[in-house]
This record gives structure tokens, C-alpha cells and sequence, in this order.
């Protein structure tokens, strides 16, 4: 049973399989649809007025002149393919259509696409006879959906990241080494640190007890947020790291990050809850992309940090330097142990030979440890955020998030919170079918 939220899988119903046909959002069928008729292969009589596009013509479009206006027959009629003629004419009407919805008379050019495809479709002529109809049909589907998810993009104009400080960022603003060292207060770390219920190895100094002074100080307001939102993932947190043999006091290393905002984006070019540059995150298979940025899915960016942390340790075999490689980058680890021999964080940090950052990161995170763990002790009372709960669907295809919010009765905005990788609130198409998540109770409505 995943903590985070119970994870049903039940594909979209056919509601919105039908509204996406109607909207033509999603990517063209890969089989022959069940409407498509397969009756005999006998050339019906009507297949040559189909053929040249007076079956039922759009209101506001004049119906071509047929070929011939004779009763007599023509030899050249009888030579005129009417498979081609169908498949030109469907061409030629879905051109007209095109310019309607590239001038913005987008609702006039979906009745044309509607006729245009209810043509082919009742056109007479069997699908599983025929491929070259089945072939203008798909086209014609590719087209519209083109058209579709572009006016869709539009809409929500280009995607440009909002910077949301993290912890690192917001201390920026203040000389942390300004601030003085209450003893009393060092005196209550030691007694919590002899207690020994910790499984991250802790320790006590002025620059700990500096950014303890800070969190109780002048970051009182920030550090409660942290607290108030760590609510929703903790219970999470706990279960990948302890499954990925990572310290479980290392869940509280967000409030460091990124106050514990999902949306989080640093001058760094650091995204989400962990933080995480988009060459790290591919390395632990996250997807940085067009449609999505994984580095927003607490679900995966969690399991990618949990691996990544434990990677670091594994290679250096402390934690404060695996810590400050997750910072800094372990290349820059790895050059001062080359350079210097075996000299750990501390020495590091004493000979300058990380950046200012990092040399404050491995502190930050020991007194955030401390408060998350023992609220109360520093001052700190917060009701903090209930776990985030949700359920899952699977959306085979490309859809706009207020079309599902509409089907399943939730503001839009919901779902963009529960799913705050997809970049421009439109499921992606993918070879499998992509995991929505909904709030509990709506699955069951998809």
C-alpha cells in the first residue's frame, strides 16, 4: 500500500474516448475503429456522388458540381477512379478547413472536419477492401489533431519556469555569520544529540548552531512553510528511503532544497522538490522534456534521490561529503580528494575548497534535522499539511487537463496541483499509457 496515495489504474471510459474523437486532441488511431463499416466489396451506387463530395456537405459549403450532368453514359466517367476522387476531394475539403481554423474560425472549421470524416467513413466504400480510404482517413485525423494540439498550446503561451527560492537562495538575503551563538542553545543541541536517535551521523558546531539561530530568527516564516508543506510528502518520503537503505533523517533535506515546493526552480536551473539539473536527472531516468519534466513528480524525483544520495555514499563513503557532492557535483568531491588525500567535509569547508553554497549546505540540512525531528524543543508549533492523496487513471492519449477535470467534475487546477510535471497541462502521448493523478473517489468516473 503506497502511503502517498491509493493508485487505482482504470483506462479513460469511453466519455472521453468519444470527446477526444469530437475535439480531435488525441493522436490517430493505430487500429481500424469500430464504426468503420465493413460490409461487401461490391462498389455501391452511391459511390460516385460520395466520391465527389455532395454527401453531406458542411451548411456553409456550396456541394461541388457532379462530373457529368448527362443521363447518357460517358466512356470517361467510366475510367474516372472514385477511390481517388474521394480521397482528392477529402484533400481538398480539409485544406478549406485548415484555413477556417488558422484564421480562428476554429468552431466552423471542426463542423467541416466532423463532415469531411463522416464522409469517408459512409462513404460506402469497405475499409478492409480499401486501404488507400483508410490511409486518407488516418492523414486527415494526424492533420486535425495537429492543428488541435497547437491551438492548445497557444493557449497556455510558452512555458518559462517561475524561479521560486529555496532555502540556500532566502538566506542570500542575510549574513548568517552575523547572528549570535546563543550558549543556552548550544547546550540543548548536545543534550539532543546524546539521546542518539538519529541514523544520520550528527554533529554540533557554531555553524550548525548558527543556521538553528537563523531557522528560530529571521527565518522563522520560511522555516514554518517548510514545516506546514513537508505535511503532504513525509510519510512518502520515508517509505522509498528506508526501502533504498538511504538515513531517513535525510527526508527532511527539501526544507534545504526547496522549502518543500514541488514547483520549485532555482537560478541553477534546479527543478522540484530535490532540486535536481536535468543531466542529473536523466542519469536516474527522470524525463526532461517538451511535455513533461519529471523533476516535478515527487513520486519518481523521490526514488531518483533516494538512488542518488545512496550512490554518492557508496562512492565516497561519508555522508557529508555525499552530501556535498549532491550540491556541489561529485566532480568537484572528487578533485579535492585527489589534489588533498583523504581530508573530509570539515577540512573542506575550513580550507575554502568548496563553493560558499556548499560550504553552508552539510550545516543547514544537520540543524533543519534537528527542528523537523523536534519541533517543539526549538519554539516551532504548525499544523502541518495533511498527506497528499490521490488515485490514478490511464490516459492512453493527449489530452487537455480541463477536459478531464470536466468529465470527472474537479476544477482544472486540481489536477494541475496533483500533476505538476506535465508542463503545459496536457497529458503526453507515450508508447504506455501515462498515469493521471485524481483526487480520491474520481477514478472510478474516468
Amino acid at each position: 500500500m503506497n502511503p502517498f496515495g491509493r493508485c487505482l489504474h482504470p483506462e479513460l471510459s469511453s466519455r472521453l474516448l468519444l470527446l477526444l474523437a469530437v475535439t480531435c486532441v488525441s493522436c490517430a488511431p493505430r487500429s481500424t475503429p469500430a464504426t468503420i463499416p465493413t460490409q461487401q466489396a461490391e462498389l455501391p451506387d452511391s459511390a460516385t456522388q460520395t466520391a465527389v463530395g455532395s454527401l453531406s456537405a458542411p451548411p456553409d459549403q456550396p456541394e461541388l458540381s457532379p462530373l457529368v450532368e448527362s443521363d447518357e453514359p460517358d466512356p470517361i466517367l467510366r475510367k474516372i477512379d472514385p477511390i481517388q476522387i474521394l480521397v482528392e476531394n477529402s484533400g481538398t475539403r480539409i485544406e478549406r478547413a485548415e484555413h477556417l481554423f488558422q484564421e480562428g474560425r476554429q468552431e466552423e472549421a471542426r463542423q467541416h472536419f466532423d463532415h469531411i470524416l463522416r464522409d469517408l467513413l459512409e462513404s460506402g466504400f469497405p475499409f478492409s477492401k480499401h486501404p488507400r480510404v483508410v490511409k486518407s482517413y488516418y492523414e486527415i485525423v494526424a492533420r486535425i489533431q495537429t492543428l488541435e494540439v497547437a491551438a492548445l498550446v497557444q493557449t497556455r503561451g510558452d512555458f518559462t519556469p517561475k524561479m521560486e527560492a529555496g532555502f540556500l537562495d532566502e538566506i542570500t538575503r542575510h549574513n548568517i555569520f552575523s547572528i549570535a551563538v546563543d550558549p543556552e542553545l548550544g547546550e540543548i543541541v548536545t543534550e539532543e544529540l546524546e539521546l542518539g536517535r538519529f541514523d544520520m551521523p550528527m554533529i554540533i558546531n557554531k555553524r550548525v548552531v548558527r543556521f538553528l539561530e537563523y531557522y528560530m530568527g529571521p527565518g522563522r516564516h520560511i522555516t514554518e512553510q517548510g514545516l506546514k508543506r513537508s505535511g503532504k510528502y513525509l510519510s512518502y518520503f520515508r517509505e522509498v528511503f528506508n526501502q533504498e537503505g538511504v538515513p531517513l533523517d535525510l527526508i527532511y533535506l527539501p526544507h534545504v532544497e526547496s522549502l518543500f515546493k514541488v514547483t520549485a526552480y532555482s537560478r541553477a536551473h534546479a527543478a522540484g522538490i530535490w532540486q535536481f539539473i536535468a543531466g542529473t536527472a536523466r542519469t536516474y531516468d527522470l524525463e526532461v522534456g517538451w511535455w513533461v519534466d519529471e523533476r516535478h513528480n515527487v513520486e519518481l524525483s523521490t526514488v531518483a534521490a533516494a538512488r542518488h544520495l545512496r550512490d554518492l555514499y557508496d562512492e565516497f563513503g561519508d555522508w557529508y561529503l555525499a552530501l556535498a557532492a549532491y550540491n556541489a557535483g561529485p566532480g568537484r568531491v572528487r578533485r579535492n580528494l585527489k589534489r588533498f588525500g583523504e581530508i573530509d567535509y570539515w577540512t573542506m569547508v575550513k580550507r575554502k575548497l568548496l563553493p560558499r553554497e556548499s560550504r553552508n549546505y552539510v550545516p543547514a540540512i544537520l540543524a533543519s534535522i534537528l527542528i523537523y525531528k523536534h519541533p517543539t524543543t526549538y519554539g516551532f508549533s504548525v499544523q502541518t499539511d495533511e498527506p497528499l492523496q490521490f488515485e490514478k487513471i490511464a490516459v492512453s492519449h493527449q489530452f487537455d487537463l480541463r477536459v478531464i477535470a470536466e468529465m470527472i467534475g474537479v476544477e482544472s487546477a486540481t489536477l494541475a496541483k496533483l500533476n505538476p510535471e506535465l508542463k503545459r497541462g496536457i497529458t503526453p502521448h507515450t508508447d504506455q499509457p501515462y498515469q493521471l493523478r485524481v483526487p480520491p473517489g474520481k477514478a472510478e468516473l474516468a
